[in-house]
């Protein structure tokens, strides 16, 4: 194991109230937590070098304040997007479903089409007995 030596005033370990290999400890784990937090460790990483266990690594991320995610809104934003879109069977337009068109898997389907039966068919009674649509 590697040994760095650090030259602090013997007032910093009354800072913290703790004896110089207890700062010591405090300060490693202050500095995984750190660059656990911009992303630098993983936490697994992080509670190795630190040389405590996972659990004592979450531990000390609860007590600096900091997430045991490491994601940010945007990227959580877009990763339950991209969930959503492999859980979900793509919606077709209710009025190509009834008309069994689209399923070819062609994506060339004129807009024509679904104009046409945007008027053929009525929302409530169905399809309509007359084109012209008159009673």
């Amino acid at each position: 194991m590697i040994q760095i030596e650090l030259n602090l005033p013997e007032s910093a370990f009354s800072a913290l109230r703790s004896t110089p290999d207890e700062f010591a400890q405090e300060l490693l784990i202050a500095a995984v937590v750190k660059w656990y937090e911009v992303g630098i460790l993983s936490q697994s990483k992080a509670s190795e070098i630190a040389g405590i266990s996972r659990e004592a690594f979450l531990q000390a991320l609860n007590r600096f304040g900091v997430s045991p995610f490491q994601t940010n809104l945007e990227e959580l934003t877009a990763e339950v997007s991209l969930q959503h879109l492999k859980t979900e069977p793509p919606q077709q337009n209710f009025l190509l479903t009834v008309a069994a068109l689209g399923k070819s898997g062609q994506s060339n389907i004129s807009e024509s089409d679904e104009e046409i039966l945007r008027n053929e068919i009525d929302p409530i009674y169905g399809w309509r007995s007359n084109p012209e649509g008159q009673p």
